[in-house]
């Protein structure tokens, strides 16, 4: 079983975590959040673990998923092709996903989408 990282443990990420991760911690070996606020990695946030720099950079090269969760994501999703990572993306989150979800163009072919990642949750 893989293991899933949610990129960023702010707001986005704590709605993410509460009705999301409800539904999907069964598919995940171990769920854990990464956030480049120094401040929040290696805490329990939402009752997760949030990962310091270097095991994010560590465990992302293993068998796992991404989600991003937050309104930052265009800048997350392009450090994630910079990092060679960005097919690992299952799903992305901004503030207006949980009232409005639509497809959005990452202009980048991942998960057979075209280009297109949806906001809301997609199956593997």
């Amino acid at each position: 079983m893989e293991k899933l990282i949610i990129l960023g443990a702010g707001l986005i990420g704590g709605i993410v975590a509460k009705s999301i991760l409800p539904n999907i911690s069964d598919e995940f070996s171990d769920i854990y959040f990464f956030d480049n606020d120094i401040s929040k990695q290696g805490k329990n946030i939402y009752g997760y673990y949030v990962l310091k720099d270097t095991e994010y950079y560590e465990l992302h090269k293993q068998d796992c998923s991404l989600i991003i969760a937050t309104d930052f994501w265009r800048e997350i999703f392009n450090e994630c092709k910079k990092l060679g990572i960005e097919q690992k993306i299952i799903a992305i989150f901004d503030k207006y996903s949980f009232n409005n979800p639509t497809p959005i163009n990452c202009n980048y072919k991942v998960m057979g989408g075209g280009g297109i990642i949806s906001l809301v949750y997609k199956n593997k």
